[in-house]
């Protein structure tokens, strides 16, 4: 009788550990959009085959990188800790030299589920967060074609994939862009309610004069209502804000 009390007791401590023991936490996903501390970059990470995440710029720096190219390859490490191990992929747009980088200098360590650290074998950490879309509802319809109040100057726009639209010239005829030509790019800034960030190009491809993209942040959009918005470009000394009001809501 003794021995079956003191079973019993045991079995009632271990139950209790068990059910007290504090349950593991899941890992903190790393796929998803990205976007990095200063605003500069917005990435987009994906799983792939064998374990493998790939690393694609959304919004790369014009130099080196075109828009959705791939730019690193990570696999999970066996760290306590979420720890990304893998390489980086060299990309110059104008030399068109491409070719993946030793493996083991790019490193990625998980901080908390919205943030991760990315660094190379090379110059200092960049810190990332969560760059999470606005939910449909809480942002005025962009998509459609524009015309500026003052000028009239025309523009469309139109969705470029889940978290970004495109800027299309919209005037048939136009002194610096060809008509349908991409002119800006941005997406919005979660922050702030109807507020869009991006770039912009400079040049022009019509006469001649090379194009090339502004700084990430030197564009910004604001949509105050269905049909009315405005835009500031904020890279360049001359910065009025220019209104815009709505024309039609189909694209091509």
């Amino acid at each position: 009788m003794r021995t079956l009390i003191l079973v019993g007791l045991f079995a009632g401590c271990l139950l209790q550990h068990v059910w007290a023991a504090p349950k593991s936490q899941p890992k903190p996903q790393l796929e998803g959009y990205w976007t990095s501390q200063k605003g500069t970059r917005l990435i987009h990470i994906a799983q792939k085959a064998n374990n493998r995440y790939l690393l694609k710029d959304v919004y790369p720096p014009h130099t080196q990188h075109i828009q959705g190219d791939r730019i690193a390859e990570v696999y999970p490490t066996q760290s306590t800790t979420p720890h990304y191990i893998g390489r980086t992929f060299h990309s110059t747009r104008y030399k068109k030299r491409h070719y993946w980088r030793s493996f083991g200098g790019f490193r990625i360590q998980m901080l908390s589920a919205d943030l991760f650290r990315a660094k190379r074998s090379y110059g200092k950490p960049t810190l990332y967060r969560r760059y999470i879309p606005p939910k449909k509802g809480t942002q005025f319809p962009l998509i459609g074609l524009w015309r500026e109040k003052k000028n009239g100057w025309l523009i469309w726009i139109k969705r470029h994939d889940q978290v970004s639209y495109v800027t299309l010239q919209g005037a048939v005829k136009h002194k610096f862009s060809k008509h349908l030509e991409v002119i800006a790019q941005f997406h919005a800034r979660p922050s702030l309610p109807n507020t869009y960030i991006g770039r912009h190009k400079w040049g022009s491809s019509k006469i001649g004069k090379r194009t090339f993209w502004g700084r990430f942040g030197g564009y910004q959009l604001r949509s105050w209502g269905a049909n009315r918005l405005s835009i500031r470009y904020l890279d360049s000394s001359h910065t009025p804000t220019w209104q815009y009001v709505r024309v039609d809501t189909k694209t091509k």
